[in-house]
């Protein structure tokens, strides 16, 4: 028996060695002095991390959610960025650039600049936006027509408000809910369009200064076949509907009446000297346009001739600049000596139709179920 107090003081040594075994481990070092949240070292990732790091935005930057434009002097958009400002203090980035493509992505604050990231195809910039406008300077690129250090300027800022639907007289708000919900336009033809396209865009306005309003339809979002812009008027007469014009997209209207309206490609040797166009005027006593002439140019420095043939009207080129400009009748495409001039003669014709002109500022505004309500 008396061997039992020492049995007993050796069982409970050894529970009292066994007492940590299943223990929390201690708990870390408190944070220092103003630091409020839990102590993490995510500062630089691990050497062995292969995957991308996550760079949060940085704070305290102004709200630049807003819609700008590149309207290139005429009263069409050509460009847009729009920027939308996310829960997670990054951008929801769109920018569509003109006849080169549409890049969507995410821009975030990096080292005070907005750093924009694009999905396929892959592109990098930096956007800046100061006194209403913005631009975008490339910083890296796989699109084959944007390359480094290309910059694209949004100055114009958003469009100009839609009209009130209240306005909207019902001869053309019947023409636009048949175009919407059965994709068609006056006389049954019908609106080629890719599947899921975005929506038309519409506008009322007196664009040949008759002191009536015109319905003006454009719709873009299909095969460059499909692609149209027409002009609608209606009849004082009768109060029927006729359509007045119809072209490709890419009209300005002139408030002295005039109408350009760009060609769907620049296949030819103008460059970048201009974009072939062909130029209207409007005739009051027909309620009607009538043209006046194609206009293309040849730069010599993307060639000297063409086909087998044509050569470059070193003769025309008065003034040595090494271009030509066509003023070619409608209907046909020569470009024909009989048809060059030099700068000077081009820019007297020009002035002739354009002279002194403003380009009108149309309000288009998309074509939905809520645009027409009211």
């Amino acid at each position: 028996m008396r061997n039992i107090p020492s049995l007993l003081l050796a069982v409970l040594l050894a529970c009292a060695l066994c007492a940590g075994c299943g223990a929390p481990a201690a708990p870390e070092a408190p944070p220092a002095a103003g630091q409020t949240g839990p102590v993490t070292d995510q500062t630089e990732p691990p050497a062995d991390q292969t995957g991308p790091v996550t760079v949060l935005p940085e704070a305290d930057h102004p709200d630049l959610t807003g819609v700008y434009t590149d309207k290139q002097g005429t009263a069409d958009v050509y460009s847009e960025l729009e920027l939308a400002l996310q829960a997670d203090g990054t951008y929801k980035v769109t920018m569509g650039l003109y006849r080169i493509t549409t890049l969507e992505g995410t821009a975030v604050w990096r080292d005070g600049t907005l750093h924009f990231t694009s999905k396929t195809p892959a592109v990098e910039a930096d956007i800046t936006v100061a006194d209403g406008g913005a631009e975008v300077t490339v910083t890296a690129s796989e699109q084959a027509y944007i390359s480094v250090g290309d910059v694209y300027a949004f100055p114009d800022g958003a469009p100009d408000p839609a009209p009130r639907p209240e306005s909207l007289p019902g001869a053309y708000r019947a023409v636009l809910t048949d175009l919407l919900e059965k994709g068609v336009f006056p006389g049954g033809e019908e609106a080629e369009r890719f599947a899921d396209s975005a929506p038309d865009q519409y506008a009322v306005f007196d664009v040949d200064g008759d002191g009536r309003e015109e319905l003006l339809i454009r719709h873009t979002d299909a095969p460059t076949a499909g692609m149209v812009e027409k002009v609608y008027d209606i009849d004082p007469g009768t109060g029927a509907v006729r359509e007045q014009f119809s072209d490709f997209p890419g009209m300005s209207f002139y408030d002295n009446g005039a109408l350009k309206v760009e060609m769907s490609h620049n296949q030819g040797r103008a460059g970048n000297v201009l974009w072939p166009y062909a130029l209207w005027t409007y005739q009051a006593g027909t309620d009607s346009y009538e043209v006046v002439g194609i206009v293309d140019a040849w730069d010599k420095s993307l060639g000297e001739t063409m086909g087998d043939d044509l050569a470059f009207p070193a003769d025309v080129d008065q003034d040595g600049d090494g271009v030509v400009y066509y003023i070619m009748p409608y209907g046909g495409y020569w470009l024909e000596e009989e048809y060059a001039v030099d700068k000077a003669r081009y820019d007297l014709w020009v002035d002739t139709y354009l002279g002194g002109a403003a380009a009108l500022e149309i309000p288009f505004q998309d074509l939905t179920a809520e645009s027409l309500e009211g």
